[in-house]
């Protein structure tokens, strides 16, 4: 009788617990309709996709078909040393979405993104400065891909001329998650994928303070990597179709502001996007938590000039930063949080945060958002990363 009791308890307590997973969602999006002094375009995207041209599941056609579904407004393939979605064409506009060819460029172990680029860039045998050098040398843009994956990590830190780095990689979640958080989140990801993925997302505390220690020296332009393969190898001929791209596309984003918005003209909408990011006018955001849109990080001059993240200024008098958001929250459900070197000077649980900066340095934005997790637990996630606004003595 105890026994039965007990199966008992312990089928109502799995029930329970199902049913707190299966119906647990993120409620609180932000208004898209955010309204600053400057007249900027938020424009979603993501960058670094792969299909059918290397490992990845989908066609082109079948990616972009995604993110248009998902409301994406631009995504950007980065299939291993090929640049043939471009030889073939298959640049352009998707209905909504814009998509775009750059290059995964393996370097024996290092690998990094060229972007904007028109010729394969081979790296096979190759330092990793003459491949940055020849991306450099036709335009385009390279960005550290895994900076601090422990098998296929940037070692190179000396190279120059480089763009960017990626500061949050998706593949990355569940190959960093331990054991017991990794076999918990493959439990309830038939009950709600979301949970899953978010159970697996970490501030990625270790590459953060890389990125800080390389701003000290020059401009990087931080940015998501959505890492989107739609399988992986089980074995060498052998792939399993999961994660799904759609859920992968869900996850988070870059968000580029742009002056004026796209205009349906490939070169035009490509050469806008394109100088946005090399000039670092972009946030990125775990868009599960919530639509971030409306979000901006900007600093005023005492003579009215303005700069937006990613800018650099010659610092000649205080300079005020402000970062707001698209809408005005509880309290109690956000903070953001402004980092000065890498360390935290001021924190605001009300928007906008003001700030007169009166010391040189690289200034950067963190939104971190509450939230309770099924089981009721408070809980403080990461949401929004803005790319830095540099203050030097001198350019």
């Amino acid at each position: 009788m105890r026994r039965r009791n007990l199966y008992l308890f312990l089928a109502v307590l799995l029930l329970i617990v199902g049913f707190r997973i299966a119906t647990y969602s993120f409620p609180m999006p932000a208004s898209r309709a955010g309204a600053h002094a400057t007249p900027l375009y938020d424009y979603k995207g993501l960058i670094h996709v792969h299909t059918t041209y290397s490992d990845g599941a989908g066609t082109v056609e079948e990616v972009a078909a995604t993110g248009n579904r998902l409301g994406i407004d631009f995504l950007i393939s980065t299939d291993h040393n090929t640049l043939q979605p471009l030889i073939d064409q298959k640049e352009g506009w998707y209905d909504h979405l814009l998509f775009l060819s750059g290059e995964e460029i393996g370097m024996d172990g290092e690998y990094t993104l060229a972007l904007g680029i028109s010729k394969t860039v081979k790296g096979k045998d190759r330092e990793p400065q003459a491949v940055v050098d020849e991306v450099r040398q036709q335009g385009g843009m390279a960005f550290i891909s895994h900076p601090l994956h422990p098998r296929s990590g940037w070692v190179n830190w000396g190279t120059t001329g480089v763009t960017g780095m990626e500061i949050i990689d998706a593949a990355f979640f569940w190959q960093k998650a331990n054991s017991l958080t990794l076999l918990w989140s493959l439990m309830t990801y038939p009950l709600n994928p979301s949970y899953a993925f978010l159970n697996l997302y970490q501030r990625p505390q270790d590459v953060l303070e890389k990125w800080d220690e390389q701003t000290q020296t020059e401009r990087v332009v931080g940015i998501y990597s959505a890492d989107i393969h739609g399988q992986f190898r089980i074995r060498k001929r052998y792939h399993i179709k999961f994660p799904p791209p759609q859920r992968v596309m869900r996850l988070a984003s870059n968000h580029v502001l742009l002056r004026e918005p796209f205009k349906g003209d490939l070169a035009h909408d490509r050469k806008m996007l394109y100088d946005a990011i090399r000039e670092g006018h972009l946030y990125f955001a775990m868009d599960l938590l919530g639509d971030p849109t409306g979000f901006l990080f900007q600093g005023t001059t005492g003579s009215g000039e303005r700069v937006l993240m990613g800018d650099e200024l010659t610092k000649k008098g205080p300079v005020t930063l402000t970062a707001s958001l698209g809408e005005q929250f509880h309290p109690e459900s956000y903070r953001i949080k402004l980092f000065k070197d890498g360390l935290l000077v001021a924190d605001s649980s009300t928007t906008p945060l003001v700030f007169e900066a009166k010391e040189e340095g690289v200034y950067r934005i963190e939104v971190e958002l509450h939230r309770r997790s099924p089981f009721l637990i408070d809980q403080a996630y990461a949401w929004i990363y803005s790319n830095p606004i540099y203050l030097r003595g001198t350019p």
